[in-house]
């Protein structure tokens, strides 16, 4: 089984591993023109930042 960056097992959720079931927004979509957006999860707020490289990170 395939490992997550935090050492855990990633199940179905890391890439390509049968996850055609799960819905996917496309990045360009995402972003719509921009190289950061808020993502509001219950009470927290997440800041997802698109890279000069082209990586994303995820910041609280």
């Amino acid at each position: 089984m395939e490992k997550s960056a935090a050492g855990g097992d990633c199940g179905q959720l890391c890439g390509g591993g049968g996850g055609a079931d799960l819905p996917a927004v496309d990045s360009q979509t995402l972003f719509a023109g921009r190289s950061s957006v808020r993502i509001r999860h219950g009470d927290e707020t997440y800041s997802l930042r698109l890279t000069r490289k082209n990586r994303l990170i995820l910041t609280k």
